[in-house]
C-alpha cells in the first residue's frame, strides 16, 4: 500500500474527505474510524513517553525503586 513517492495534499482535503465519508459504504467507515482511533493511541503513547523521558531526565523518578521495594515489604494486614 506504501508507494516510492507522496502525493501533494490538496488544499481542500478535509471537505474532500468529509465527502467521501458522507458517501462510502458503512464498512469502510468503520474501518476508518478505527484507523483514527489507532493513530490517536500512537499519539498518545509518543506523548506519554516523551512526557515520561522529561520526568526521568528531570530526576522525578529517582525514588521510583525505594517506593516499589517500602510497598512489596509492607505487612500483608496493611
Amino acid at each position: 500500500m506504501s508507494s516510492a513517492f507522496t502525493q501533494p495534499i490538496p488544499k481542500n482535503l478535509r471537505q474532500q474527505m468529509i465527502q467521501r465519508i458522507q458517501s462510502a459504504p458503512e464498512q469502510d467507515v468503520v474501518l476508518l474510524h478505527d484507523i483514527w482511533l489507532s493513530a490517536a493511541k500512537e499519539r498518545l503513547w509518543q506523548e506519554v513517553q516523551q512526557d515520561a523521558t522529561a520526568e526521568q531526565e528531570a530526576g522525578k523518578l529517582d525514588q521510583v525503586p525505594d517506593l516499589v521495594r517500602r510497598y512489596r515489604a509492607r505487612p500483608e494486614s496493611a
